[in-house]
């Protein structure tokens, strides 16, 4: 069952969305590459802030429609970072770990020997493909 907070959630991301199309078309001029990807990409406060005056100096109109949006739904510095599950990996290192699960009750230099020549076998079949 779908909480109301996520309802709300998909409903305002649909609005973004339509709004993003709606800013496009409604200032055709504007250069969505050079000024809002800064803006959305910035890291920090500081180098957003400054990509927003660029947008501003640009675009009044812009500038403007865009303050109004909420910074978390488009933002990457204002982007939630907590973890949302009690257990944090990733499929590379999942992968990694099943592809050395085998060698792991060796010692550790040998494990890393048979790592090494491992990749280097897989490496040079990836050369031989791609030269094929």
């Amino acid at each position: 069952m779908e909480s109301s907070n996520s309802r709300s959630m998909s409903v305002v991301l649909r609005a973004q969305l339509a709004g993003h199309a709606n800013l496009k078309s409604k200032h055709p001029q504007f250069d969505f590459k050079a000024h809002f990807w800064a803006a959305a990409r910035a890291s920090n406060r500081r180098a957003f802030d400054d990509a927003m005056q660029n947008i501003k100096a640009a675009d009044e109109g812009v500038y403007e429609t865009l303050r109004r949006i909420p910074p978390k739904f488009w933002l990457r510095h204002a982007f939630d970072n907590n973890c949302k599950s009690d257990h944090c990996t990733n499929n590379i290192t999942e992968s990694f770990n099943a592809w050395i699960e085998i060698q792991m009750k060796f010692p550790i230099v040998s494990m890393l020997e048979w790592i090494r020549k491992k990749l280097m076998k897989r490496m040079i079949g990836r050369r031989k493909k791609a030269e094929s």
